[in-house]
Order: C-alpha cells, then sequence, then structure tokens
C-alpha cells in the first residue's frame, strides 16, 4: 500500500507512529557498486526519522559512514552482522522501547541541527570561499 502526504506536517505525524526505520547498505562484495561509494552512502529519509524521534536500526559494516555517524551520536542502533539473529535481536531491541532506545530517540531529535539549513548553508559558503 503506497500512502500519500500533501503536506510535510502529514508526512512527519504518520511517521511518529511508525515502528522502526531501516537502514541497509550492501557489503562491497555484494554489491556493484565500489566500496567508496558505499562507504560514504547516507539515506536522506533518515533526516525526518532524526526529527520525530524514530527509531532507526542501521545494518551496514562499522567502517561505513553511516554507521559511524549512528553510533557516534548514539541515535539509532547499528547491526554489523550479517546474522539472521543479530538482525532480529536488534529488531527486537529497537521495539522493545527500553531506557536505551528512549536515549537514542532523544539523541535522535537533538541531531537534527546537524542538518539545519542554516549550518549547511553556511558550511557550503566556507567551502566555495576557500
Amino acid at each position: 500500500m503506497t500512502n500519500y502526504y500533501e503536506t510535510r506536517s502529514e508526512y512527519i505525524d504518520a511517521l511518529q507512529v511508525k515502528g522502526v526505520l531501516i537502514l541497509a547498505i550492501d557489503w562491497d562484495d555484494e554489491s556493484l557498486m565500489s566500496k567508496n561509494e558505499l562507504k560514504t552512502i547516507f539515506p536522506t529519509r533518515a533526516i525526518e526519522y532524526f526529527a520525530v524521534g524514530g527509531r532507526i536500526l542501521v545494518h551496514c559494516p562499522k567502517s561505513y559512514f553511516l554507521a559511524q555517524f549512528i553510533e557516534k551520536n548514539n541515535c539509532g542502533l547499528v547491526v554489523s552482522s550479517r546474522s539472521q539473529n543479530d538482525i532480529d535481536l536488534g529488531l527486537k531491541t529497537m521495539l522493545s522501547g527500553g531506557k536505551e532506545v528512549v536515549e537514542m530517540q532523544k539523541n535522535a531529535q537533538k541531531i537534527t541541527t546537524y542538518f539545519s539549513i542554516n549550518r549547511i548553508s553556511k558550511l557550503f559558503k566556507s567551502y566555495v570561499d576557500s
């Protein structure tokens, strides 16, 4: 079933009642993409989940930027194993809503300032100016 949201606020409201956003990036041995490209992927849909304090599970190698960002900011759970058991355990953890998950959700909301238009435009301007 496809959902359509007429406004961004409708979309954000819908995200608040969703379960867990799973962001999975292929390992380099299972993809035609180069390892360098895989290591730098950052799905933009994560930003909306950060904004609403959504629960995020990342499945990719720890060496990828996405995994490092999530772990550094403690705003989601990273599973860097291909084991189905480890993925299941990660999902159960995120769905549990325990203290550590609530902390991740709070951190997710805090990290949205990292993506603010003012910060990004200043950063872009500093690169152009240099």
